[in-house]
């Protein structure tokens, strides 16, 4: 009989080890340690899931021990008191719909402080030396005065936004008094003499080349149509694009009004280090003596002139 309920134990183990129902002592020498339907238990892995559901009322319907009885009762004793709460028991299991009525009631009662916190505490006061003369409500300038870090720059971007609004930041118009070729202009008459006219001192552009990459045909197809004899480029190669370096070195010794910077820094489009990169073009245009170029123009290999 002993052989019998070890046998019982294992296989009633082994058949119900997946689902987390409380394990059934093997060790015990009562009459609960043994299955009714003991014969009837089937050790296979390939037992169709109806037994699984066949069994489970059976061994649900066990008796318990006397010690786990008693603390059946007590619990069921304090629920109908009404001192316990669903879900507070570590060993109390609740059907499914006793535990959405309980979180249902719970959600009902949870203030709703926090909300109305937050929406006090989103925009943050902005003091001013002197009020502003006019009404801010542009999303542009609320956002500059946002992330503005001092009060007088905040009182000049709220004068400047008074004063665009009223019309006397900008001229409504523009006269334009450059003349232009085969269109009349009321304000500047047509001197026919300007055609023929040639300046003896040809205006002379200075183009900083800032390029990057490994497209050199690019380059080089963007270069031949802004070259001139008059101007001057100053070609800046990125630190990490040592290919396109190589090839600019190349052709750059055919031309004797192109260099190439003899530093290089490693620039982000839109960032500092692509500013930082024209200021020192720039400087060193101003110390270049031989170069007298009148204009600058910062360009990209990406660039390319339509007229």
């Amino acid at each position: 009989m002993e052989s019998q309920s070890s046998n019982a134990g294992v296989s009633q183990d082994g058949y119900f080890s997946h689902r987390p129902k409380e394990k059934v002592r093997t060790d015990s020498n009562n009459e609960n340690s043994v299955p009714k339907d003991f014969e009837n238990v089937d050790n296979s892995n390939f037992a169709p899931r109806t037994q699984k559901q066949k069994h489970q009322p059976e061994l649900a319907r066990k008796p318990l021990s006397r010690q786990k009885e008693l603390l059946k009762r007590k619990l069921e004793q304090e629920k109908g008191q009404g001192h316990s709460f669903p879900g507070k028991g570590a060993n109390e299991v609740l059907p499914p719909g006793e535990r959405a009525a309980g979180n249902s009631s719970l959600g009902k009662e949870a203030p709703r402080q926090p909300h109305a916190r937050r929406s006090g505490d989103s925009s943050p006061e902005i003091k001013y030396d002197q009020p502003p003369k006019c009404d801010i409500s542009g999303k542009e300038a609320i956002s500059a005065l946002s992330r503005s870090k001092s009060k007088h720059c905040r009182q000049e971007i709220g004068e400047t936004y008074c004063r665009h609004k009223l019309g006397l930041l900008m001229p409504e118009k523009v006269t334009r008094f450059c003349p232009l070729e085969g269109k009349a202009n009321k304000n500047v008459q047509w001197d026919e003499d300007s055609v023929e006219y040639m300046l003896a001192n040809p205006v002379r552009i200075a183009f900083v080349l800032v390029v990057h990459g490994r497209a050199s045909r690019q380059l080089q197809r963007m270069f031949k149509a802004i070259y001139h004899k008059d101007h001057f480029y100053y070609i800046h190669v990125d630190k990490r694009s040592n290919y396109l370096h190589r090839q600019v070195l190349q052709f750059a010794r055919q031309y004797s009004n192109v260099r190439v910077t003899p530093w290089r820094m490693a620039t982000i489009w839109g960032g500092a280090s692509l500013l930082a990169t024209y200021l020192q073009s720039m400087r060193d245009l101003l110390e270049m003596t031989d170069w007298p170029w009148d204009f600058f123009i910062n360009l990209s290999a990406a660039d390319y002139p339509i007229r």
